[in-house]
């Protein structure tokens, strides 16, 4: 799971994970989570008062900045007999705690399992917009890219009704394997229905987003 700074620089964030409850009214536990590179840290995550998982950057952050990759290990996420969850996230400044970013985003299927030893493993990379949330939107919405594989030279960029172009979310960008947490802010916006358009060197892929006032 990736997530991208926001509008503000932040010299350390917070990042806070709580797994939503399923369809089915079980909720999933969010059992750890830390870096996929570098040293092997694992955060064990709280169930109590209510579940919940912690980790910090330490690094400067610059507006629009990918973070680290990070590995997220969850029990009980099943939605149609797949492997899927919805995760609520909160990014916060630690030095003031201020919210500088919030959302919702799906994450869908494994970025690696074991596998059988019959099944062919997966070759190439894709992309493909895995959810927007929330959708009808009025304030702002996330969307989760999936990557199988890394992706080259994304552009995300985000169309009224009649075609026009509004705005530019990402330009050019690498993202890692696995799911990114795109913010969109829809505020200023009127409503109509708008079209997220994924473009990189792996394909593309585009979602409708509903913006209500």
């Amino acid at each position: 799971l990736t997530f991208i700074n926001g509008d503000q620089p932040v010299q350390g964030l917070l990042i806070e994970l709580r797994a939503l409850p399923q369809p089915d009214g079980t909720v999933p536990s969010i059992l750890a989570m830390g870096p996929t590179e570098g040293e092997r840290v694992v955060i064990k995550c709280k169930s109590y008062p209510r579940p919940w998982c912690v980790w910090s950057v330490e690094e400067s952050l610059q507006p629009g900045e990918l973070l680290r990759p990070l590995y997220v290990t969850v029990a009980g996420g099943k939605r149609g007999g797949i492997d899927a969850v919805e995760v609520e996230y909160t990014l916060r400044d630690e030095a003031s705690g201020t919210v500088v970013g919030r959302g919702r985003v799906l994450l869908e299927g494994a970025v690696s399992q074991v596998k059988h030893p019959d099944e062919e493993p997966t070759s190439g990379s894709r992309i493909s917009i895995g959810s927007v949330i929330p959708n009808p939107a009025t304030e702002s919405a996330t969307v989760a890219l999936q990557s199988v594989g890394a992706a080259t030279n994304v552009t995300v960029a985000l169309y009224d009704g009649l075609g026009r172009h509004v705005t530019t979310l990402l330009d050019g960008t690498t993202l890692p394997s696995g799911t990114t947490a795109l913010p969109v802010n829809v505020s200023t916006l009127p409503s109509g229905v708008y079209t997220i358009v994924v473009r990189s060197a792996q394909g593309t892929a585009a979602r409708q987003l509903v913006v209500t006032r």
